[in-house]
């Protein structure tokens, strides 16, 4: 009937009907299907936004080399402790069709960026032997006066005010973790288009934004959401699988030295190393395991001996929980056509 939106269903290859929201039905994507029905009920504009299906955004140009982009003066360094998220953000890039270059911590990075060969660092903000701060703060005083390399944060701590703390640090911009295409690729062609280049850069297919609710509750968190990583790598299994596989070794690990060192009473090293895997079990969907790895983190830095220890005492349980779903679908992973769907 006139006046009634529809939202239509499809294949991601399939064409949709005229004056229909066309979603992109397997696998179905939240943000996705929110930005249908808000497009479908006239609150979001097809003619200023149109709706762009996961997998149509992540068929991406093909992505330079290094020495092609390095010609066209839009080689990227990204500069990440964690392995598992310089993996992520590395593939993200060049599902967008950027080039990188890969540093471990601040030290690596000041001398990598020192050649001239970059036209935009990502940095990580909390690193071991030099963050994100100190980095940027070095890179302004060596660089000629009247220049300014961009430099942008990626952080897992989405914290009020961090924003506004890294611009006041001599950073120009600022993401946090885990990236979304949508705010990434706009930012790469704000940064990136500022400097001088030798030839257009490849057309880039961004997601289109959708609105972002505020619930009156937080959510309950899923012990493990198997479209977190999908999101953000595309339908790629073989690097997914990769990637939880490491986000398994690792966080065994990880999770380990939490503990030993709040038995130790190292605090700091507690909070430094829940950090980390909270960073990496939000890249892999392990919700609840990231946010009480959050939770750690800040009672260490605050140096809540009594309150690490009762959030402590769930550490184990939530990764051992997390780990069985990821395991599970690793060993299905062989079967055709798993559906992909979250785990509360």
């Amino acid at each position: 009937p006139a006046g009634v939106g529809v939202v239509q269903l499809l294949a991601c290859n399939q064409k949709t009907e005229a004056n229909a929201a066309a979603l992109c039905s397997n696998p179905l994507h939240y943000h996705d299907l929110i930005a249908a029905i808000a497009q479908a009920s006239g609150r979001f504009s097809r003619v200023t936004a149109p709706l762009v299906s996961h997998a149509e955004a992540l068929v991406a140009p093909p992505a330079p080399s290094v020495e092609q982009a390095l010609a066209l003066g839009k080689l990227v360094l990204l500069v990440d402790d964690n392995e598992i998220n310089r993996d992520v953000m590395s593939e993200q890039l060049r599902l967008l069709g950027y080039a990188c270059e890969l540093a471990e911590d601040g030290v690596q990075a000041l001398a990598m960026w020192r050649s001239g060969r970059y036209a935009l660092l990502l940095t990580d903000c909390h690193m071991p032997n030099m963050d994100g701060f100190t980095l940027t703060e070095a890179i302004r005083s060596e660089s000629p006066p009247g220049s300014r390399f961009p430099i942008v944060a990626i952080t897992a701590n989405a914290m009020q005010g961090e924003a506004e703390r890294c611009r006041a640090r001599g950073m120009d911009d600022y993401l946090s973790k885990p990236l979304r295409m949508v705010e990434l690729a706009p930012l790469l062609d704000k940064w990136i288009a500022r400097r001088p280049q030798a030839a257009t850069p490849p057309k880039v297919h961004a997601l289109a934004a959708s609105p972002q609710a505020v619930p009156d509750e937080e959510p309950q968190l899923a012990v493990w959401d198997a479209t977190t990583l999908a999101q953000m790598v595309g339908d790629n299994h073989d690097m997914q699988l990769g990637l939880y596989n490491k986000f398994v070794l690792s966080a065994d690990k990880q999770v380990c030295e939490i503990l030993v060192a709040l038995l130790a009473g190292e605090l700091n090293l507690a909070a430094d190393v829940a950090h980390s895997l909270k960073s990496s079990s939000r890249m892999v969907g392990a919700l609840r395991l990231g946010a009480l790895c959050e939770a750690i983190e800040h009672a260490g830095i605050d140096g809540d001996a009594s309150l690490c220890s009762t959030l402590s005492s769930g550490l184990t349980p939530q990764f051992t929980n997390a780990r069985g779903l990821i395991e599970i679908y690793i060993k299905s992973a062989a079967r055709p056509r798993v559906a992909s769907v979250s785990s509360y």
